[in-house]
């Protein structure tokens, strides 16, 4: 190694330092503004930092390169560095994800695994925590394989809205629609619903109980496949119904026990809530009429 390259390592070592620096800096300002902590750790805790600082770095590199500031050596190897300490960011963040167990997202629920995509997913195990299951019920061809892909041992769980529920008449009066609106969507999609369990026996529903919109679950929910949930959050007058919401996916794989899993969280969610429907339980033909259906 010449004179030369030694001092382009030199070069290259010292600009890494102070990209590393910066970094840091540029880190700990935005954490403090972000979140007003007095003290901000300085560790690679900003992949925001690291998406649009590190092309700023880059480019200020090249254009030293361009008007024979640096040799190509110095920015080959200061960019090669800015780029390991991205990935290594990044990388680190989705790990965090991962071990949560969120394995994916949706900034909204049209744009990523829609409900048709999802029903399409389903091989067995579907359970569903929902208003009234409009958007699945209209898929008919999708939502029927479904259930069709279930047992009599483990049947389909559908836990959704008493359609004599007064939060519904509620809601629609604060959203400015007529009274019954939402009470008739959930009653269309239910009647829906009734056709084919008259036909199955591989399908269970119950009704929850609201009297007010506060009583209304939070969540929406679709757990399939025994270790896979995609989970939303209601969204009550709006003209999408709703597919513009984000959706998580969420993961439990099947050796963890899913203490520290957002996915054994819902689960055990929507297991409570079926426990507290059950004595609003269709479970054979007669039991309609008992809810006006």
């Amino acid at each position: 190694m010449n004179q030369n390259d030694i001092h382009s390592v030199y070069l290259s070592l010292i600009a890494s330092v102070v990209f590393q620096i910066l970094f840091w800096i540029f880190s700990a300002i935005y954490n403090k503004l972000k979140n007003g902590f007095k003290e901000t750790s300085l560790s690679f805790s900003s992949p925001i930092i690291a998406i649009w600082f590190t092309p700023i770095f880059i480019l200020l590199t090249l254009l030293f390169v361009y008007f024979n500031k640096v040799d190509i050596l110095v920015a080959a190897l200061v960019i090669s560095y800015a780029l390991f300490i991205t990935t290594w960011v990044l990388a680190k963040e989705i790990l965090n994800f991962r071990k949560v167990g969120i394995v994916g997202v949706d900034v909204n629920i049209a744009e990523g695994i829609d409900y048709k995509k999802a029903l399409k997913l389903t091989k067995r195990n579907l359970k569903v925590l929902g208003t009234g299951a409009d958007k699945l019920t209209q898929l008919e061809d999708e939502f029927s394989e479904a259930i069709n892909s279930a047992s009599r041992q483990n049947r389909v769980q559908l836990l959704l809205c008493n359609p004599n529920n007064k939060a519904l008449v509620e809601m629609a009066l604060n959203d400015g629609k007529q009274q019954n609106e939402y009470a008739d969507n959930v009653k269309t999609s239910l009647n829906r619903i009734k056709t084919i369990h008259q036909n199955t026996e591989k399908l269970e529903i119950r009704f929850y109980d609201a009297e007010i919109q506060e009583d209304m679950p939070v969540f929406r929910l679709m757990f399939f496949n025994e270790h896979y949930c995609l989970c939303s959050f209601n969204s009550f007058g709006n003209n999408d119904k709703g597919t513009s919401a984000p959706q998580l996916h969420l993961h439990c794989p099947t050796n963890n026990n899913g203490k520290l899993l957002y996915y054994r969280a819902f689960e055990n969610y929507f297991n409570d809530l079926w426990k507290q429907s059950e004595k609003n339980r269709i479970y054979d033909k007669d039991d309609w009429t008992k809810f006006g259906l």
